[in-house]
């Protein structure tokens, strides 16, 4: 299931949030967020955003960011 997932999220060109990969994998939100952090303990992801250091208007992350907490960005670590 991890490998799936990680593939989901990287197919994507641009974003995609923990609802979509939930509803494409038939998983609660928690369980998704779990398993990607996983996958960043395992050294497959990688965290590049702790908080909003720019604007909602100006954010190129708008359609990942749920606006509740400050959103969580993933990226494939450089080789």
């Amino acid at each position: 299931m991890l490998k799936k997932l990680l593939c989901l999220a990287t197919e994507q060109s641009g974003t995609i949030n923990t609802y979509e990969l939930s509803q494409r994998l038939n998983l609660s939100r928690e369980q998704v967020s779990a398993m990607l952090e996983d996958l960043a303990r395992r050294g497959y992801l990688k965290s590049i955003v702790q908080g909003c250091p720019i604007s909602c208007a100006r954010c190129p992350w708008q359609r990942a960011c749920d606006h509740k907490r400050p959103p969580r960005l993933w990226q494939l670590p450089k080789p």
